[in-house]
């Protein structure tokens, strides 16, 4: 029972530490997008086809960012899921009673084959 608490932990300190991650780089790409999006407001020499280039490369690393995240959360629902079942399985092994069987029945000795002897 313990190790099925300990692996349990584990998942969940994973998927903890994988949304803190992905939220601060989120954060990070967010000003980072800002700081760009004011530096080409400011710049008179872009022209407007660049200005909207840059918005479609926006839309398409978001777009890759939120599928990231949405494959990553489906794979460890799959996980807890996989370990629900595992513990379910586990749980049913631990409370089945032993099968007791009969002991076998006692060979008896059978008499020895009759030697055959051969001429040489």
């Amino acid at each position: 029972m313990v190790m099925e608490n300990f692996a349990k932990q584990m998942i969940e300190f994973q998927k903890a530490t994988f949304d803190n991650s992905f939220d601060a780089a989120v954060t990070l790409q967010d000003q980072a997008e800002q700081l760009f999006n004011t530096s080409i407001e400011q710049a008179s020499w872009m022209p407007e086809e660049g200005r909207r280039m840059v918005d479609e490369w926006v839309k398409m690393y978001k777009s890759g960012r939120d599928g990231f995240k949405t494959a990553v959360d489906e794979s460890f629902d799959k996980l807890a899921a996989y370990w629900v079942n595992f513990e379910f399985s586990a749980a049913l092994w631990e409370t089945k009673e032993p099968k007791v069987t009969k002991p076998a029945k006692p060979v008896k000795p059978t008499k020895p084959a009759s030697t055959v002897k051969v001429d040489k």
